[in-house]
This record gives structure tokens, C-alpha cells and sequence, in this order.
């Protein structure tokens, strides 16, 4: 970990972006530290957004019409309660006050600009909880974004808002590398910026869930492109499983870790042949059938866990894993998506189905 005075420098020369951590999606806790001021400062500090059709999301799809202000009515719905609470000014206010380090880093930094610009200046004297309901809005504004479908803007809106914007616009990042980015390459670079901001992170926060959670996965995303060679030279695989080890001994409820622990292990078996991956990384077929199973029993309608879940089957099951795998991909074809991110695997889903072979 870093000595308290290099993360105090990594975070003032973060202008840009602000403070570099999540929230922690995966449970009720608010483990986001977000200063009252971050309304006023970053977003004037910013060029106002492009409108533009946002390309990550494809245009055959539905569109859906998310706001800021209807999003509390569908919330739940949308999240499966496993991404935190609705964001808003009393849920910012109590967050703040988690973080009493990283809060008065970010107001150093802060005042340290409020001379140069007089508008931070004014909402450093503004009323707090004015402060904490305009932020808590363009949270829940970036939120809107993604579950429209549109993922760059998305990405955008959240890095631009600094501390707690910073997990929906990685999420949106890694919905993008995940589901609509067709260039390999791009896809790498997009998960490599996570794996960046989140190793940086780390160094502030390196208890923080969701930065452990983050890093993770985007490095789990990386393995997947690599061969067996490059895969064990990359040192990421004994990385990601004992990270998600980690989370699990934390919280053994936590639904993004046990999927992406099984979708892991599945990679494994099906570069290193099952002998290997079981003496190697205890990698087996019994091993992802547990924690997608464990994952599907919190959320069974989850068209995510599903998909992952039927890809994993694909890479080690036999011709019996096949026709599970099969079933997965029917049932997340004939859901009926109530958000972008859902579209997209149905989408998938049916794609994987049309090229289907028993």
C-alpha cells in the first residue's frame, strides 16, 4: 500500500476523474465516499455531453426510457437489489461519512482549486443537502444511461462525477467489452483501463469490495482472450481466484463473485484439460456447476448468470452439459428484457442459439 502522502498525490492529480472507486453492489452497505462538493466542482469542470446515437448500443434493439427521476419506481426490478441502494442525498450524506479519509482528501484537493475557479468556490458555502441531491441525481442519471442502452455516454457521465460515478461508468465500460464491442483490440483496451484505474485504486482503498471486485473481473475478461502460455505468464488467474476467494470468505452471498468464479474455472478446464486444471487450480466441472448453481438459487431470473452459466457448460461439459447449456441459452432467449444490459444477453442468447449445434 502506498504511504498516505503518495495516495494524497494520486488524488489531486486525478482532476479529471476525482476519487477512483465503486460502490459495492452486491450488498446494502454504502461503501462509496462521496464529498457534498462533487456536484458543483466536477460537473462545471466538464464540457457539456455530446448528444450523439451512442454506438454501443445496437439499433435493432428496443429502446427503453429511463430518467433520473422515474428510476426509483423500477430500482428493483432492474438491479435484483444486488447493486446498493438508489442513490440519493441521505444515501450520499451517510456514505460520506464512511470514508472520513478519502472525503478530506477530496476536499483538499477541492480547495485547493476553489481560487482559480469561483464557482467551486460558491458550492464549497452551498447548502450540503442541496449538494447531496443534485449529485445523488446525476448518479442516478448515469444509472438511466445504462440501463437505456447507452453504455459510452454512460461511461462519460460517471468518470466525469469522480468518486461515486466511478462504478456505473465502469460497469457501463465493462457491459461495452462484454456485450457490444466487436474489435478485439478495443475490447482489450477497454479492460485494460479498468484493470488501470482499479490497480491505482487499490492503493488508496485495497479493502474496498467493489475495486477488488473490479479488477478482477476485467482481468478474468483479459484470460479469456489468451492462450494457455500467455494466461500462466500473465500471473492474472491465481490473481482473479484469489481475490474472488477472498470475497466469498467475506460475503458468501456475493452473486457477481461466485458467477465470475465460475466462468474462471470453466476457462481453465477448457485450456488446461481437466486433469491440470483440477492438480493445478482445483478447477473442476463440479466446482462450476457449484457456484453458478449457487448463483442462479439468489437470481433465478437473471439472464446474466444464465448466459455465463450456459457458456461455462459449452467449454466443459459433455454432450449431456450441452443440452443444459442449451436450456440456459432458451430461457434467456424468451425473457422478456426490462432494461438495455438484459436486452443484450436475450440478444446473445439468441445468437448462441442460432448457431447452436447438438
Amino acid at each position: 500500500m502506498a504511504p498516505k502522502t503518495e495516495a494524497l498525490d494520486i488524488m489531486a492529480n486525478a482532476t479529471s476523474f476525482g476519487l477512483w472507486f465503486y460502490l459495492t453492489p452486491h450488498s446494502g452497505a454504502i461503501d462509496t465516499a462521496l464529498m457534498p462538493i462533487f456536484f458543483f466542482c466536477l460537473v462545471s469542470l466538464i464540457a457539456p455531453f455530446p448528444i450523439y446515437a451512442d454506438s454501443s448500443w445496437p439499433q435493432k434493439m428496443t429502446d427503453f426510457n429511463y430518467t433520473a427521476d422515474n428510476l426509483s419506481e423500477h430500482w428493483q426490478t432492474l438491479t435484483g437489489g444486488f447493486r446498493g441502494p438508489l442513490p440519493s442525498g441521505s444515501w450520499i450524506e451517510t456514505s460520506a461519512a464512511q470514508w472520513p479519509m478519502l472525503e478530506a482528501a477530496t476536499r483538499m484537493h477541492l480547495v485547493t482549486l476553489a481560487d482559480s475557479h469561483p464557482y467551486i468556490a460558491e458550492g464549497l458555502e452551498a447548502d450540503e443537502k442541496e449538494q447531496y441531491g443534485r449529485y445523488a441525481h446525476q448518479l442516478r442519471e448515469t444509472w438511466a444511461l445504462i440501463f437505456n442502452g447507452q453504455l459510452q455516454r454512460a461511461s462519460e457521465l460517471g468518470l466525469s462525477l469522480g468518486a461515486g460515478g466511478y462504478y456505473p461508468a465502469l460497469y457501463a465500460q465493462a457491459l461495452r467489452a462484454t456485450l457490444t464491442e466487436q474489435a478485439p483490440a478495443q475490447r482489450r483496451v477497454l479492460l485494460e483501463e479498468i484493470i488501470h484505474r482499479t490497480d491505482e485504486l487499490l492503493d488508496i482503498a485495497p479493502h474496498h469490495p467493489t475495486i477488488r471486485f473490479g479488477n478482477a473481473y476485467a482481468k478474468a475478461r483479459v484470460l479469456e482472450t489468451l492462450s494457455v502460455t500467455e494466461a500462466l505468464s500473465s500471473g492474472y488467474t491465481s490473481e482473479v481466484l484469489s481475490t474472488l476467494d477472498r470475497l466469498l470468505s467475506e460475503n458468501p452471498n456475493h452473486i457477481y463473485a461466485m458467477t465470475l468464479y465460475g466462468g474462471v474455472h470453466a476457462g481453465i478446464v477448457d485450456k488446461a484439460g481437466k486433469l491440470m486444471a483440477k492438480l493445478s487450480y482445483g478447477a473442476t466441472p463440479a466446482s462450476v456447476q457449484d457456484k453458478f448453481e449457487r448463483a442462479l438459487s439468489l437470481d433465478p431470473d437473471s439472464a446474466a448468470i444464465r448466459f455465463e452459466y450456459a457458456k461455462a457448460l459449452l467449454k466443459v461439459g459433455d454432450r449431456s452439459g450441452r443440452k443444459v447449456a442449451k436450456a440456459h441459452l432458451e430461457k434467456t432467449a424468451n425473457l422478456v428484457p426490462a432494461s438495455a444490459e438484459q436486452a443484450l444477453y436475450v440478444d446473445a442468447a439468441k445468437r448462441a442459439l442460432a448457431s447452436f449445434k447438438d
